[in-house]
């Protein structure tokens, strides 16, 4: 029996604009409504959270202490909390480039 995570969540991706990879998307994130994630820069500040996560996240922080405009290239770090029965979570990283 072979189980697969039901989740594809990028590595990567490229909010430039130009219609394609502009936001972090997680494939078969909607089978999990109570999910929310925090991403965080190298230095462990938090730069985005959202509860439920809805695939938007552009590149752009949405905690007031970051600023405005978009996060510098580069890597940052997320957990993600599927908000399943099980408390299933989620870590690895996400390399933002333009």
């Amino acid at each position: 029996i072979k189980i697969t995570d039901p989740l594809s969540i990028p590595e990567i991706y490229t909010p430039n604009d130009d219609g394609k990879n502009d936001v972090w998307l997680i494939k078969g994130l909607d089978a999990y409504p109570d999910n929310s994630v925090e991403i965080y820069n190298r230095w462990g500040n938090l730069v985005y959270k959202a509860r439920p996560y809805k695939n938007d996240w552009d590149g752009t922080p949405n905690v007031k202490a970051m600023g405005s405009g978009k996060l510098p290239v580069g890597t940052y770090f997320y957990i993600l909390n599927l908000g399943d029965a099980e408390g299933t979570v989620k870590k690895g990283f996400v390399k933002l480039v333009y």
